[in-house]
Order: C-alpha cells, then structure tokens, then sequence
C-alpha cells in the first residue's frame, strides 16, 4: 500500500475507494503514523532528554554547536525596513550567531528502524534565541542632479527567536545504557529565515 500526504479532498476522495492507496492530510500526520510509541520507546525518548539538558553532558555540546552551525549558516533575509529620515533604506544580513535555546520537550518524537532495533530517531525541536548583524545603506535624493545619492551606511543588530528541529541518529541503543555510550549524529536542514527591521535612522554624529 502506497501513502499520499496532502490535502486536497480529490486524493482524499480517490484514496478512500482504493485498495493501495492511503491518504493522510498533511506531513505531520505521516510522520505520526511511523512514531514509536510504548515503554520502550519512551525511556530511550526520556533519556535523551536528560542528557540534553545536562549542562555537563558531551550530548548538549554536541547539539549546540549543531544548533549554532545552524544559525551561521542560514540564509538571512531583513526585511520590512524603513525610515522617517531619509527616503530610501536597504538593508542586507552578513551575519549571524546563537545566543541560547531551550528544548520544547513535548514536541520530541521517536522513530525506531524497522530493520535494526538498535537504531532509532529522535526529533528534538528548540527554541533558538540568536543575534543577526545587519547592515544597512541610506540613500536620499539630490534634487540638483536629479539623482539617488548614498548617504552612508552602519551595522545594527536584531534579536530574533527560530523554532528548530534536529534530528538525532542514534546507533548502538541498548536498553541498560545511556545517551553516552550511543552512537550519535546531529541532522539539521539548512533554512532561510526573515528578520523585520524595522524603522532605522541614520547616525549623523560623525558627519
């Protein structure tokens, strides 16, 4: 049997007079439909977050430098800048870093491979708190040469909050150890993310 994840009520409407088609209406509920669920699974899923939470454990470490190679590797887009001195702003974002995150722990999810008992993934959401570096350029109009000047530019700063999942691999589970004796490989997809500016004003005070 094949499965269909979307939500249009034609595949809905196909799928449920089919033999090998099942339909569900979105990723989410897929994913459900593979997650470990049990005893089993919840122990492994417990002390995963333990040792995430573990301010001294290899595993945290582990996860937030993934985190922050995450951030500084993100594609950043400012947008939504203006200013109520001059006529035209741009904005451009050069860089970025974490600053914490917290696990959103009831959005943690198990899956076990269904070929090997000893591997499983966990998917860990967190919330990023980083700090993006954002240049900006002003420009006004020379009304004489009838043409767009720059004025100058600066660096600013923005704090933004990103929901992130991580997927956690893990090799080697056995039901009398930890998270330190497993085999552990942090996945996190690369994302493009938006920063709001808002209203700027240009630094004079060296002109």
């Amino acid at each position: 049997m094949g499965i269909v994840a979307s939500g249009d009520e034609g595949w809905n409407s196909f799928a449920a007079d089919s033999e090998y088609l099942y339909c569900v209406k979105s990723i989410d509920e897929l994913t459900k439909l593979f997650e470990a669920t049990g005893v089993h699974a919840d122990a492994i899923k417990n002390r995963m977050l333990a040792a995430i939470l573990d301010p001294e454990s290899a595993l945290r470490a582990q996860l937030t430098d993934a985190l922050n190679e995450h951030v500084v590797h993100a594609v950043w887009h400012a947008d939504e800048v203006y200013s109520g001195v001059v006529p035209r702003v741009e904005a451009e974002a050069y860089d970025a870093s974490q600053t914490s995150y917290e696990l959103e722990r009831d959005l943690t999810k198990v899956w076990n491979a269904e070929d090997d008992p000893d591997t499983w993934v966990i998917e860990v959401t967190a919330l990023v708190k980083a700090e993006v570096s954002i240049n900006l350029t002003f420009y006004v109009f020379d009304s004489i040469d009838r043409e767009e000047i720059e004025l100058g530019s600066e660096s600013i700063k923005r704090d933004v909050e990103l929901e992130v999942q991580a997927f956690l691999n893990c090799s080697g589970v056995q039901a009398d150890t930890g998270p330190e004796l497993w085999n552990v490989d942090v996945e996190i997809a690369p994302s493009d993310y938006d920063v709001e500016v808002g209203e700027v004003e240009p630094d004079f005070s060296d002109h």
